[in-house]
């Protein structure tokens, strides 16, 4: 309705998105979610986070995490509860991303609101105790999501070497549920959720 009344102020030339349901669906600078809410939202309080609040994201991600988190618990075998992640962020609403975005003084990896993928609810933003989210990438928390992410269905959304294409800076802490399948054959091919929209 918002964007129906109001047109996009961030990104004037944008266009609805029509399918933000599907798992790969498009949200960029030119594809705006707007006021959208999510419906299937769910608290997963099992996951660690770095509040004492549980992370809201989408149902469709509540077993593919809980998976990942046993599995990288187990393979990195660092006595840490899902391997030392933690969520810094899940589903946002557009007032929170509101929120985030007139507070971040020009900071290019906050998006605008109706423009971030965290509106989906399908994505998740990952850091590692006493460790700054700029050196997330450093980690071997992040080694192991680069190698074996995709097993369990998420992807990077903006992947180092990618900015090209992604229009975006890298951000390693930043990972998307987009179902096995595709999450697969983006790691295969070493694409990217816009390559493969736009092919």
């Amino acid at each position: 309705v918002r964007y129906l009344e109001q047109g996009d102020s961030y990104h004037p030339s944008s266009v609805l998105v029509d399918n933000p349901h599907d798992l790969n669906a498009i949200v960029d600078d030119e594809h705006t979610l707007s006021s959208r809410i999510l419906f299937n939202a769910i608290a997963i309080a099992s996951l660690p986070s770095t509040t004492s609040e549980p992370v809201i994201a989408s149902d469709a991600l509540v077993e593919p995490i809980k998976a990942m988190c046993i599995a990288i618990e187990s393979e990195l075998d660092n006595g840490m509860t899902c391997g030392g992640l933690l969520v810094q962020a899940g589903y946002l609403t557009y007032d929170q991303q509101t929120a985030l975005y007139e507070n971040s003084d020009g900071v290019l990896e906050v998006d605008a609101p109706g423009h971030s993928e965290h509106q989906l609810g399908t994505a998740l933003d990952f850091v590692v105790k006493d460790v700054e989210q700029s050196q997330f990438n450093k980690t071997v928390q992040y080694e192991w999501l680069t190698e074996n992410a995709h097993r369990f269905g998420f992807i990077q959304t903006y992947p180092e070497g990618k900015e090209h294409v992604t229009q975006k800076e890298a951000r390693p802490w930043h990972w998307r549920y987009v179902g096995y399948e595709l999450a697969a054959d983006l790691y295969f091919n070493q694409s990217t959720l816009f390559e493969e929209n736009y092919e």
